[in-house]
């Protein structure tokens, strides 16, 4: 077929029959054959090897339940054990189909989220202390800087109320300037009256974490366990590691600030980087506002709420939009997306499903 396809594309440029023929290095007479059985249609494709073999006219659909029972790992040997009468290329045909179409629809899409500007948008939590604190303390209010990765505050307190929350965050705004944005989880003590009339007064906008959904302040998370470590290691040097002391967790946030280099060893600590803070002028906190306001409202006019009372759920999903959009849109913050498919026998895919 290669050779009469070649054939014909020299006889194109001028070339003689011959002249092919003595390229391909075959009698003219034999090349001239396999052209006329070309244009006969008597030159069928044959594929090479045994053909496949299906006994019965329900065994792909069986092959097929069989797979989607026991997943993409399944291995050839499995299937050729169960299906002794179909041959080894049509089982591999049939397995390669299923991974290829698991694949297709078990992508996911991942995202990594860099916070640009430090002093910008801050995160904050309560945390369960491992050990008490001063026999008195069972918690720790955490406040950290997503872009720097400093930690603004690590707070011993009795129980999580929204007290401490309005006076160690109140403390900080006036400390370091209020951010643009502040998250935090649904807890009460981040949406009771006074906190958020205390936002409201220095023009910090909330964003919430979905309900359930921890990972969403992740930050603080990780945060507060690299802090909590710290701290057990620094009790342990001092001589008692089952009691804590506010010495112990004020030290332990001052070695992760200026110890740490996240970016790494030739990378700024934390505390460089939050020293280095560009100051956010009241410009650009209205600007910000304004933004947010317009997100909303197009979020809304996108899918046909515009101008509707929402409930608290679908109010919230719309204002955590519209401040991501934003934060995007005015460079706060840089997305970068990536589309992965788990191994077929990856821990991960089992935490997903």
């Amino acid at each position: 077929m290669r050779a009469v396809a070649f054939a014909g594309w020299l006889k194109r440029q001028g070339h003689s029959g011959a002249q092919a023929a003595r390229r391909l290095g075959v009698q003219p007479r034999t090349l001239g054959r396999w052209s006329r059985n070309w244009r006969c249609r008597q030159m069928p494709v044959t594929l090479r090897g045994r053909p496949q073999r299906m006994t019965d006219p329900l065994m792909p659909v069986v092959l097929r339940q069989h797979l989607e029972a026991m997943g993409p790992a399944t291995g050839l040997p499995t299937l050729r054990a169960l299906f002794p009468d179909v041959t080894r290329s049509a089982l591999q045909d049939a397995l390669r189909s299923y991974r290829h179409q698991w694949h297709r629809e078990h992508t996911l899409v991942t995202e990594h989220l860099q916070w640009l500007v430090a002093a910008a948008v801050w995160a904050s939590d309560f945390s369960a202390a491992d050990a008490p604190i001063d026999d008195c303390y069972g918690h720790l209010l955490l406040c950290r800087d997503l872009a720097s990765h400093y930690q603004l505050a690590h707070q011993p307190a009795v129980t999580p109320d929204g007290r401490t929350a309005v006076a160690v965050l109140e403390m900080l705004f006036h400390i370091h300037g209020a951010p643009l944005v502040l998250k935090t989880d649904n807890g009460s003590p981040f949406i009771c009256e006074a906190f958020l009339a205390l936002l409201n007064a220095w023009g910090v906008i909330p964003l919430l974490s979905p309900p359930r959904t921890p990972r969403y302040n992740g930050a603080v998370e990780a945060g507060g366990g690299a802090l909590k470590l710290q701290v057990h290691y620094r009790a342990s040097d001092h001589g008692h590691p089952g009691r804590w002391t506010s010495d112990d967790v004020a030290g332990a946030g001052l070695q992760l600030n200026v110890a740490l280099r996240p970016w790494g060893p030739r990378g700024p600590t934390p505390q460089e980087l939050w020293q280095r803070r560009p100051v956010i002028t009241s410009g650009q906190r209205a600007r910000f506002i304004d933004c947010v306001a317009a997100m909303r409202e197009q979020i809304r006019e996108e899918h046909g709420m515009a101008g509707e009372f929402l409930e608290e759920l679908p109010r919230a999903a719309v204002a955590r939009e519209a401040i991501r959009r934003a934060l995007i849109q005015l460079g706060y913050l840089l997305v970068q997306r990536k589309r992965i498919s788990p191994p077929f026998n990856s821990p991960l895919w089992d935490k997903i499903r």
